[in-house]
């Protein structure tokens, strides 16, 4: 069973690294290989190519529901269910969709499938389950691609959201029906959040109050994920396994005891099965109020294995039970492995199983069984084991875990959920009830807040750490279960080096005289990267627009994934939110020695003027200020710097959102100065700019266009790509090829590397 699962699993795994979705016809192959496990010989690779097939066999149902490419950014009607509760967040509405009928220019297209809309500004009220008609845009699942940079395409597919849009507000809407028994559990947590709402008053912890009780975490403060984050909690927002199986143990023992207590119930059922009963009911119900979130699915199916074993009085091994449970699911949702949550879970529990099942115990060994060593061993193994899961996850650690999960988690499952879960389900039996025992909760969490804004106040709270190669994960894997082994195996500090390779690993960096540029996809915006041996700069920070910011969802990560500790310049070519959106971001998560900037943007730093004649040179390559002038009458986008890099006799030229007027000032200033092997073009290619003069001037071997998917600018412009192209140019734009990177130096030829083709899997927009 154990070594049957993993091949299975190894399958799944395998098909998840192609960059391709294969062949349809061969997805049939899953029935030859489900024959062949019944031959011994070749079991082992029959289930590792019937985990392969099984993934193509669901991949490929997923992928055939796909938005035609001509109806991408244009007035769409559609009809379908509103499948999620709304979640409400500052100017818009977010939720998912069922569509079963689209119409464009009064055809019916064949599209059915599951979308995810955004609603904003006002909006009539939204309900789950609702049946509604109305105009809007959709596109493909696109997202930014960067290194260290979050997966969208990847949470839009295991979701199984087949695209992504917004509702015409100023366009026909239509409420075709309301019925609450549609969608009913979600209208059920819907409705509670509500309550939970008006009887906390907006109270500081209303949010992580409503997603304790019904799984909704929108009202989360950024601080308080800061907090989580920080201190290693963040599982405690999550209602699976943890959850589940504390409601369901205590649903056990209480029935169980009480069912005993008249003496001849037992005689018409077993006490321990009618606990099993109620344990089971219980995890169901907690799931629903989740709404069978993905978390909470893979929480109910190990919980299930786990109860029908006891149902059946069969002693299994842990780690039989774990392996029954893990093929459940794969069989159940095969895209669950694509989920941090899947490795974390299964992870935990393996540990726990591993390092808990102690070949030598004595109790004379000064308190060694005792409950307090057992649950402080517990968070000891959790950290250490899981340690290789989080760098290759999320590349941080956070160090202060197990002393913040030691106090959390029995202080949460004792006090703050069951309160929570009572005031929760009274909400419509007794409002007044209700409202006291969720300020309890709300008073008992403020308790435990005081602990851990504390731990996560300390300095190095997190240890953050590139995401380093397979290899070294591997061997780090290996000396985690050396250094976790039973008492008695000896040698177990051997393990540590082990994971030393892990730890230490540091991502290369550019030889003197070289310089590696990146330019990052922050979508509608402009974000640059150049390193050199011993400095790093970034030029433009990206946008900031709602709970999105560039600065920390994508600048950060990458200059992380680089190996970049600290900041030697930031420029801001102007004000614009599309290229200084992110900074305040950054200035709070990285040092920063120096920002120049040709305006003053609202950060709380010293800002110096950029300006003309301005330069220095950093290991053997030279930077150069162009643009403005000192005496520059110029103002907005004519006003934005302009830097030169060189190194090895190859250059780049940053040009902010510069026009006409700029460069005709840059080419009478420079002439042939101006030349340059890549140019990030000038305003993210609006016919503004990029005169023919300028582009004849500069002349580039690869011209550059930070922009966005399907942007509402139309960037970049047509007749101004032609005058690109017409030059001798070669054309690449973030919104296709993700991040775009050059090494320059080092007598090696220009040779442009997309993240996006590099990273290139069967899910992601092509």
């Amino acid at each position: 069973m154990r070594s049957g699962t993993l091949a299975f699993l190894a399958g799944i795994l395998l098909f998840n690294q192609l960059a391709e979705l294969p062949n349809a016809n061969w997805r049939y192959l899953l029935v030859v290989c489900l024959c062949l496990v019944f031959l011994r010989p070749v079991r082992w690779l029959a289930l590792i190519g019937l985990g392969f097939f099984w993934m193509h066999w669901n991949a490929s149902i997923l992928l055939s529901q796909t938005l035609p490419a001509e109806l991408e950014g244009v007035d769409v009607q559609v009809k379908g269910e509103i499948v999620t509760v709304p979640q409400e967040r500052e100017r818009k509405t977010r939720y998912e969709f069922d569509v079963n009928q689209l119409n464009h220019n009064n055809s019916l297209i064949p599209f059915n499938g599951r979308v995810r809309l955004s609603w904003y500004g006002h909006h009539p009220e939204l309900n789950a389950g609702d049946e509604w008609q109305f105009t809007v845009r959709l596109k493909r699942p696109h997202g930014l691609m960067n290194p260290g940079g979050f997966d969208y395409e990847k949470w839009l597919f295991q979701k199984k959201i087949i695209a992504t849009g917004y509702v015409r507000h100023k366009q026909e809407y239509r409420l075709i029906n309301s019925d609450s028994s549609r969608q009913w559990i979600n209208r059920y947590r819907q409705n509670l959040k509500h309550r939970i709402s008006l009887a906390l008053e907006n109270k500081p912890f209303a949010g992580i109050l409503q997603a304790l009780a019904v799984g909704l975490r929108d009202d989360i403060s950024p601080e308080q994920w800061q907090v989580f984050t920080h201190t290693g909690t963040n599982h405690l927002m999550a209602i699976s396994g943890l959850h589940i199986g504390l409601v369901a143990g205590l649903m056990f023992f209480v029935t169980r005891k009480l069912w005993s207590l008249p003496g001849f119930t037992v005689l018409w059922l077993p006490a321990q099965r009618a606990g099993l009963i109620a344990a089971m009911l219980a995890a169901f119900v907690y799931a629903a109020l989740a709404g069978f979130s993905i978390p909470t699915q893979r929480a109910l199916i190990m919980l299930l294995v786990v109860l029908l074993s006891q149902w059946f009085f069969q002693r299994r091994q842990p780690s039989q039970v774990l392996a029954l449970a893990l093929l459940m699911i794969l069989v159940y949702d095969p895209l669950s492995v694509l989920q941090a949550g899947f490795w974390l879970s299964f992870g935990a529990v393996a540990i726990i199983f591993y390092g808990m099942n102690r070949r030598i115990t004595c109790s004379e060994q000064g308190g060694i069984n005792k409950w307090w060593w057992k649950w402080g061993r517990v968070q000891w193994l959790v950290a250490v084991g899981l340690m290789p899961v989080m760098l290759v996850l999320f590349g941080q650690v956070s160090v202060y875990s197990p002393v913040a999960n030691l106090v959390s988690v029995p202080w949460m499952s004792i006090l703050v959920v069951p309160f929570t879960l009572l005031g929760a389900v009274l909400s419509e039996l007794s409002p007044y009830a209700s409202t006291v025992l969720l300020d309890t909760a709300a008073v008992l969490l403020s308790w435990l807040w005081w602990f851990l804004q504390g731990l996560s106040g300390l300095p190095d709270v997190l240890w953050i750490q590139p995401i380093p190669p397979l290899w070294t994960v591997m061997l780090g894997i290996v000396g985690v279960i050396f250094v976790l082994s039973p008492t008695g195996v000896p040698a177990r500090w051997l393990g540590v080096i082990w994971i030393l390779p892990m730890l230490l690993w540091k991502p290369a960096t550019p030889n003197e005289g070289e310089a590696w540029f990146t330019l990052l996809d922050v979508g509608q915006g402009l974000s640059a990267v150049i390193k050199t041996r011993n400095h790093a700069l970034v030029f433009d920070t990206g946008p900031s627009r709602g709970s999105f910011d560039s600065g920390e969802s994508v600048v950060i990560p990458f200059l992380r994934q680089s190996g970049v500790q600290h900041l030697n310049k930031l420029i801001l070519s102007h004000g614009d939110n599309d290229h200084a959106g992110g900074a305040n971001a950054i200035l709070q998560m990285m040092p920063v020695e120096q920002v120049l900037s040709s305006e003053i943007p609202d950060l709380n730093f010293n800002i110096d003027s950029c300006y003309e004649g301005q330069g220095w040179q950093w290991d053997g390559v030279d930077f150069q200020i162009m643009n403005p002038s000192p005496t520059n009458i110029l103002k907005g986008n004519n006003h934005s710097c302009v830097l030169k890099v060189t190194a090895g006799g190859r250059s780049i030229l940053i040009t902010g959102d510069i026009g006409y007027a700029a460069e005709s000032r840059l080419i009478k200033k420079y002439q042939a100065d101006l030349k340059s092997d890549i140019l990030v073009v000038p305003h993210h290619g609006s016919t503004t700019s990029s005169t023919r003069d300028f582009v004849t001037t500069v002349a580039p071997e690869f011209a550059l266009f930070a922009v966005g998917y399907h942007n509402r600018y139309g960037f970049p412009k047509p007749v101004v790509v032609n005058r690109y192209q017409e030059s001798g140019s070669q054309i690449l734009e973030t919104a296709h090829l993700g991040a775009i990177s050059f090494q320059l130096g080092g007598n090696r030829a220009l040779r442009p590397l997309s993240y996006r083709q590099s990273s290139q899997r069967y899910w992601s927009a092509k």
